[in-house]
């Protein structure tokens, strides 16, 4: 959470310290308080962490790694930034590499080592700051682009270089007779069937880093209604190198069926031509066949009444 700056109040950002160490902690607040921060409060445990952050959310903490009573640092920070989108900074004695190891994995945004400098501390809160503001400035860009996705009729699947999906929206789910949450970590070849031949589009995207054609035909989805779609497989770049690859389809089943009909009607047209051609050339001989059968059969009896 960002900072909330009101017109006319030029105050900073608001930080929670978590420190056992009393005379620490009251050092850094005032010296955070004088460079323009505003404290939201002391702590010396979860207990305590919890009933500040209900008073008031802080933008950004403070954390001590080892507190008295057991290391719960790492687990207040962990709470910190999963429960309330708070960035940490940890403030340690310990420089070790199981340490820092653990301070990386609970996706802490810097630390500081004692005895710090009141500059260090500020430097890292900023960072942290700043850091933690691009970090949800590209979460909300993926939820926007997410959702738009997710929106479309056109199915969009996505993979990485080794051609696993990433991501899959509805209309892909609905064309591929897959969900998305049993289609992540499955290769292309896996979705799309059909063996190799299938995934060359896809291959040559990720290798050559161009975009290329792609059908799919004589599928059934999940409804199990047949499929026909049409679209484009292009990589994703980074600069000049390839991330992965995009899938784009859009279904043509429709399409298909109303142009296989048009021609349908087309030859049956043609064949009702043909057959009335064909008609009127029999016709007409066979007109003047009867005409001439008749003529003959009436002379034939005049000739018989005669003779008799």
């Amino acid at each position: 959470m960002n900072a909330v700056v009101l017109p006319g109040d030029q105050r900073g950002p608001r930080v929670l310290i978590v420190e056992d160490e009393r005379v620490v902690a009251t050092h850094v607040q005032r010296s955070l308080q004088d460079a323009g921060y505003v404290v939201t409060g002391i702590a010396a445990n979860a207990a305590e962490v919890t009933r500040s952050v209900a008073g008031t959310p802080p933008d950004v903490a403070l954390v001590d790694i080892r507190l008295r009573g057991g290391g719960e640092g790492f687990e207040i920070a962990e709470w910190l930034r999963v429960d309330n989108d708070v960035p940490v900074v940890y403030m340690t004695a310990h420089t070790d590499d199981d340490t820092l190891q653990r301070a990386a994995r609970t996706g802490a945004y810097g630390y500081v080592v004692k005895p710090f400098t009141i500059g260090e501390v500020k430097s890292a809160l900023q960072v942290a700051l700043y850091k933690h503001g691009m970090d949800q400035h590209l979460a909300e860009r993926e939820r926007w682009f997410s959702t738009t996705l997710r929106a479309i009729a056109d199915g969009v699947v996505a993979c990485d270089t080794e051609q696993r999906v990433t991501f899959m929206n509805p209309a892909a789910e609905r064309m591929l007779g897959y969900y998305e949450a049993k289609a992540l970590g499955l290769t292309m070849s896996d979705v799309l069937g059909r063996g190799g031949a299938r995934v060359e589009p896809v291959a040559r995207a990720l290798v050559n880093g161009v975009a290329a054609p792609f059908l799919l035909e004589n599928e059934r989805g999940i409804n199990g209604a047949p499929l026909v779609a049409e679209g484009t497989v292009a990589p994703i770049m980074h600069g000049e190198r390839v991330l992965g690859a995009v899938l784009v389809l859009h279904d043509v089943t429709e399409q298909r069926r109303h142009d296989e009909q048009l021609a349908l009607t087309d030859r049956l047209s043609s064949l009702g031509t043909l057959v009335a051609s064909v008609a009127h050339e029999i016709n007409n001989p066979l007109a003047y066949t009867l005409g001439n059968l008749g003529l003959a059969g009436a002379e034939l009896e005049r000739i018989k009444s005669q003779s008799s």
